[in-house]
């Protein structure tokens, strides 16, 4: 009986307590450096140099970088309009929303104007220019 309770005890493969030592022990582990997966699969970082913010991959690391040069590479293609980006994604948005011939979302408020994306249509309804009001929203 001794040898069952030494065994069961103080044998590591058999004890989830002894892990032998602080292998694989994520209390005391610091944490990785920026940039680096774990072995727990915890997510990656990838702080901005400028304003500290951490992004979860490098791309999307690269493409907030060009928030802080004063570069405007991309112009709107459409006449009469004089705006231009510095991501080619803020271009694609930009035009979807204001230059779309076919408007994704229509106001179910009553009005049936068209809207190149969600979020103005919710806040077209939220100002109340239609009866109806989005849902969760309390004033309805």
């Amino acid at each position: 009986n001794a040898n069952n309770n030494q065994s069961s005890s103080e044998n590591p493969s058999r004890s989830g307590s002894n892990n032998g030592g602080n292998r694989n022990n994520d209390n005391t582990r610091p944490p990785p450096p920026a940039g680096q997966q774990t072995r727990g699969g915890e997510p990656k970082s990838f702080p901005c140099q400028i304003c500290t913010k951490p992004f979860p991959t490098r791309t999307q690391l690269k493409s907030h970088m060009a928030i802080h040069v004063d570069n405007f590479p991309f112009p709107c293609p459409y006449s009469g309009c004089d705006l231009h980006f510095k991501r080619k994604h803020d271009l694609r948005r930009h035009v979807d929303a204001k230059h779309a011939l076919v408007k994704k979302y229509l106001c179910s408020g009553g009005c049936g104007e068209g809207f190149g994306r969600r979020d103005q249509m919710l806040r077209h309804l939220k100002r109340g220019h239609c009866q109806i009001k989005p849902e969760g929203d309390p004033a309805r």
